[in-house]
């Protein structure tokens, strides 16, 4: 377990007893820990959730620490705890992780202060040591890759309670609030009653703060404008939505708005109301004594 200049002396002798010595230095390098088991479970799941990893390393000087290191996904570096001959934790899994394939860097420091990184690690085929090789090689075999799968969750889609007085105003923005930590391709809505005349299907809705009656562009909420007009029944209606992030993942939703009549006395146009003119004309009827 020497580490650094050691001295080598040898001497060569012959056959007929002559012999001649010399002598050199050679540099021993201290060598990091080497990991001999690694479990993770579970090895698909969605950002958020957790993993629990369990080591094992061996280093002659003896294994001082075990570090999980994520700051690359945006996470942070989480030490292992020790318990027996296994390091062990558990971590969740950072929202800057992207779905796919993703490789997890584990960094490890014996005693001396020696450290490596590693993604993969070799399963051991035997126990530490070799006849040959001295009692502190690891015999390794296949190479292993620490990784995980990340799967693609589905965007958020956020609804308000919502409600609607006919006659305030024929075009009623509406909006939504819809995330997802890869990026919304789009979303649209189906209006339903409340579609303008000559749509039938999906529309689109806006976070550009110009169309669809949207305020603030990039703010997560998508609007889109509701049509209100004169034949749109009373009650509850309900829409649908649907919002596709950057990969193609979709989260359908759905959504409630009540449409009630206007206690206002003037209609969308500007003019009485119907109810309001047929109480008014009630009420010339019967000054004149007609009713």
């Amino acid at each position: 377990l020497e580490v650094g200049d050691v001295i080598l002396n040898v001497t060569a002798s012959d056959a007929f007893g002559a012999s001649s010595s010399a002598s050199g230095s050679i540099l021993v390098v201290n060598q990091a820990p080497r990991m001999t088991s690694v479990e993770l479970v579970p090895s698909t799941l969605e950002r958020g959730q957790s993993i629990v990893l369990n080591i094992e390393a061996y280093d002659g000087h003896g294994v001082e620490s075990v570090n999980l290191d994520l700051r690359e996904y945006g996470g942070p570096v989480i030490s292992l705890n020790k318990s027996g001959n296994v390091w062990a934790t558990m971590a969740s899994m950072p929202v800057g992780m992207t779905p796919g394939d993703q490789s997890l860097l584990v960094s490890l420091t014996d005693q001396l202060g020696a450290s490596g990184s590693y993604r993969t690690w070799m399963q051991t085929s035997e126990a530490v040591g070799h006849p040959f090789f001295g009692p502190h090689h690891v015999n390794g075999g296949g190479e292993s890759s620490i990784e995980v799968t990340i799967l693609n969750d589905r965007p958020t889609i956020v609804t308000q309670p919502f409600a609607i007085n006919k006659g305030d105003l024929e075009n009623i923005p509406y909006s939504v609030t819809v995330s997802d930590p890869d990026g919304i391709e789009r979303v649209q809505i189906n209006m339903g009653v409340y579609s303008p005349v000559g749509i039938t299907s999906w529309v689109l809705m806006y976070d550009d703060g110009l169309n669809g009656g949207d305020e603030v562009a990039g703010d997560g909420n998508y609007t889109a404008l509701l049509s209100v007009r004169p034949g749109t029944p009373l009650g509850f209606h309900e829409i649908s939505l649907r919002a596709f992030d950057v990969y193609g993942e979709v989260n359908l939703g759905d959504a409630v708005i009540e449409l009630s009549q206007s206690d206002s006395p003037v209609d969308g146009s500007g003019g009485l109301s119907l109810a309001v003119l047929a109480v008014v004309g009630v009420g010339i009827l019967l000054a004149a004594g007609l009713v």
